[in-house]
């Protein structure tokens, strides 16, 4: 075998040899005659190799041969011609209703087939990445057990999945995700060699699981024109396909009895601490971090925020600690119905589909992305007293309150209305009436696009959205960045949808607004912060095997840490297991919880200091449960700092579980500040003596 797998106790250890041998072997400057190359996940760990090999005074490298996972089908010359994501929905979907003729209740109407994904989807995007052939997949489908449904069930997907991949072939398209696959096939093609300059050994850093890898991996451990060297945390539960991929295992050694007290003594600990919402777990984050910082124990770039998928974590995050004056980056993960430019154009479209009531109309109006020139004042005083319905009937209403102020009605006075100002309001009113009039014609598909892009693309009267955009909410430039790249994305799946073969069946403003809405948040967009030091704000996949002097785990509640997504239904979890004993490499229950551990150790597994947080109540008062990975803690320590009690409380041995003390915290009132009480408000826990024979 030419594949080493290199094991180490913790990622500090881990990392430090990989750059040892990888620096030994890279001493020229290039771009060729490397003997070492290096796959890194994450540009954390490049930066952490550039300033390793500066203090060792490394010259630096012309070409430096470091390449990151996401760089892989470019280092192997392998062209993007991936289907877009539309494009890809519509084929799939079209292939399983043409030939789900035995199978009625799987076929899929056309709008369906582009606003989600297609419960086939999650199947191929475990079969992609490892190349598994449709003879493959019925040749193991066939021995399974099933009545007659899932008989016939197991023949439909293996006719959609021949189907799929010719029509991509057709069409000289390729799935993005099958990357791994082509990667695998260069690789047994002998291309290695080439594509690392010459280079005689090869170093991973950065994996953590073999999911969607297990043939890429494999392919690097039967070639042998390079020598592989793949780094892993040693943890006490090891995939079983590392063990059969390698008998070549290098165990560093661990640490003697010294050198480990002396550690324990000095950082390699875990503090946990419980906090009662988002906001002040993240408070409590940014101030831990700021007194590290002022204390002099650690700097910036060796502390990190972990969560376990972006979203409002990173994002609450990042602001806490910018609010704390602390410089931070990260990647924030946002929906498209979370971008504010794309909110403003949604609004319209809700509007036509509750025939312009009040709060609709009013949303649009008020909006700051659109030039209405319509004083508020009118539309207010007519809906106190009326709920028009419809443009036509504001319109209406707005010149009956017109003649009422020339009349000089009582109701009137002292309400803000002018005649000269709400002529200019019946003026700027018929204009946006004229503008939306075009939402209550039902319309093709193809046309609703069109209409929707324009709607971008125009720059005039009362949509000037495409300039509005562009204009900071005092110094807010992240919110321009924002709407920028959301409507930038948003266009380009607009005119991807609208090349697709698209039914000319006439549908209304609400059957446009629902598949529009849908889609969008099924998009996703990812924006990472113009600066790029700091404490780094990252998602559990990205700081994985990564060294740190101080890791804050944060929401690391049940539900959140281990994330587990469900199955596509079409497979159950048992035949999923079946299926993977004859070869076909498929998720199931076992293998995504044993690689949520696997996670969290590869981020907690930490030579420093690591501080876990988790929240004790929703929103609603209702008690969390921490994660069951959260290690064992003293309740009425942390309680005793985080909540001002009502009077004294007793905790039994029948109610000292978490489960207890977390209705203990949602009973007590919170503190005004976590962590900063007064010791005179504490609250006064006993904790009754244990029977040690339960």
């Amino acid at each position: 075998m030419s594949l080493t797998i290199v094991r180490g106790a913790n990622n500090a250890q881990l990392w430090d040899r990989c750059v040892d041998q990888f620096l030994a072997g890279s001493p020229g400057p290039g771009p060729t005659g490397h003997s070492d190359w290096i796959w890194l996940s994450h540009r954390n760990l490049r930066d952490r190799m550039f300033e390793t090999a500066h203090d060792r005074g490394h010259e630096g490298w012309l070409g430096p041969p470091i390449t990151f996972f996401g760089d892989w089908a470019k280092l192997f010359d392998i062209r993007d011609n991936s289907v877009g994501l539309l494009t890809r929905r519509r084929i799939l979907a079209d292939c399983a209703t043409s030939l789900g003729g035995e199978l009625q209740a799987l076929s899929t109407t056309q709008s369906g087939a582009v606003v989600r994904n297609h419960m086939l989807d999650p199947l191929l995007a475990d079969l992609l990445p490892e190349g598994v052939l449709p003879d493959q997949l019925r040749e193991a489908l066939g021995q399974l057990q099933g009545d007659e449904f899932s008989q016939t069930r197991n023949r439909w997907i293996v006719a959609v999945y021949e189907d799929y991949l010719a029509e991509l072939a057709r069409r000289d398209r390729t799935d993005w995700r099958s990357v791994n696959a082509l990667l695998a096939d260069r690789i047994e093609a002998g291309c290695l060699p080439d594509v690392l300059r010459g280079a005689q050994r090869l170093h991973i850093y950065g994996i953590i699981n073999a999911r969607t890898r297990r043939r890429l991996l494999t392919a690097l451990a039967r070639q042998t024109d390079v020598d592989v060297r793949l780094y892993l945390i040693r943890e006490p539960e090891i995939e079983p396909f590392f063990d059969e991929l390698t008998d070549t295992v290098e165990e560093l050694p661990s640490l003697d009895c010294d050198d480990e007290d002396a550690v324990a003594s000095e950082a390699s600990s875990t503090h946990v601490q419980p906090a009662p919402d988002a906001m002040r777990e993240m408070a409590w984050v940014a101030r831990s971090i700021k007194q590290l910082i002022i204390d002099g124990v650690a700097e910036l770039q060796d502390i990190a925020v972990v969560a376990r998928s972006g979203g409002d974590d990173t994002r609450l995050a990042i602001r806490a600690l910018r609010h704390a004056g602390v410089p931070a980056s990260g990647r924030i993960r946002s929906s498209l119905t979370e971008v504010a430019a794309i909110k403003a154009l949604l609004l319209v479209f809700r509007g036509a589909t509750r025939q312009w009531d009040y709060q609709s109309l009013r949303a649009v109006l008020d909006n700051p992305y659109f030039d209405t020139k319509v004083d508020l004042r009118g539309i207010d005083f007519i809906a106190g007293a009326y709920r028009p319905a419809g443009l036509d009937a504001w319109h209406e209403m707005l010149e009956a309150t017109l003649r009422r102020v020339q009349q000089n009605d009582r109701e009137t006075w002292n309400k803000g209305l002018f005649e000269d100002q709400l002529e200019k309001d019946i003026q700027a009113f018929d204009r946006v009436r004229e503008t939306l009039r075009c939402l209550n014609d039902p319309r093709p598909e193809a046309a609703w696009i069109d209409l929707t892009l324009g709607f971008l693309k125009e720059n005039r009267g009362l949509f000037l959205l495409r300039r509005r955009l562009c204009d900071p909410v005092g110094d807010r430039w992240d919110i321009v960045r924002l709407d920028q790249r959301g409507v930038l994305q948003l266009e380009q799946l607009l005119h991807e949808w609208r090349e697709l073969d698209l039914d000319d069946k006439p549908i209304d403003s609400v059957a446009w607004y629902a598949m529009l809405r849908r889609m969008l948040e099924g998009s996703e967009l990812v924006l990472a912060t113009p600066g790029q030091k700091g404490v780094q704000v990252l998602e559990a996949h990205d700081a994985g095997l990564v060294p740190f002097s101080h890791t804050f785990v944060v929401h690391a509640n049940d539900g959140e840490f281990p994330l587990t997504g469900s199955s596509s239904g079409v497979l159950s979890d048992e035949e999923r297991e079946r299926l993977n004993d004859l070869g076909i490499p498929l998720d199931h229950r076992e293998t995504a919880l044993r690689r949520e551990r696997s996670l969290w150790r590869a981020v907690t597994g930490q030579a420093g200091q690591v501080h876990v947080s988790y929240r004790s109540a929703d929103p609603s008062g209702k008690p969390l449960l921490p994660s069951l990975m959260v290690p064992n803690h003293d309740l009425s320590n942390v309680l005793s700092r985080l909540y001002r009690p009502t009077g004294e409380v007793t905790v039994t041995p029948e109610d000292s579980d978490q489960q207890a003390a977390f209705s203990l915290a949602a009973r007590l009132g919170p503190a005004d500040d976590v962590g900063s009480v007064n010791n005179a408000a504490s609250p006064s826990i006993q904790i009754a003596p244990s029977d040690p024979n339960k």
